[in-house]
């Protein structure tokens, strides 16, 4: 594994509260939550509904938010935010699936240099895959 630089991860409850708040303002169900950050740098929640399915992901260390309809086996098939599922709140920037799917040149140098060297090594195609990855 590479060396990181230390950043401070975001609280995994205020995910956890986030999570149970928008699963009853859409009458809906947590499946599952994971905040462990072994081997991946997000918090993830299952997230049922009348209607469907989701995931939630957000990064451990950026206010970053993605809607996903799988996560697994290391891959992850973003989704734009249901029209049926309310979301609002302040202080996340919840990601479409075209910034998300955009090819990582549109990655500039605003990332420090830890994470420069561990997209070197990844090598990671999308915007997506430097934002919610599955590095050690």
């Amino acid at each position: 594994s590479l060396p990181q630089e230390s950043l401070e991860h975001f609280d995994p409850k205020i995910f956890r509260q986030l999570c149970y708040s928008l699963a009853r303002e859409n009458q809906g169900t947590i499946l599952s939550l994971d905040t462990s950050l072994v081997d991946k740098n997000f918090y993830v929640a299952q997230i049922q509904t009348y209607h469907f399915c989701i995931y939630l992901l957000r990064n451990a260390y950026y206010p970053y938010l993605a809607f996903a309809d799988s996560v697994k086996d290391g891959m992850i098939s973003f989704i734009n935010q249901p029209k049926d599922f309310y979301f609002a709140w302040e202080g996340y920037h919840l990601l479409d699936t075209e910034t998300l799917n955009a090819a990582c040149e549109r990655v500039g140098t605003c990332l420090n240099e830890a994470e420069q060297m561990q997209i070197k090594f990844w090598k990671p195609n999308t915007v997506g895959e430097i934002i919610f990855n599955f590095w050690d």
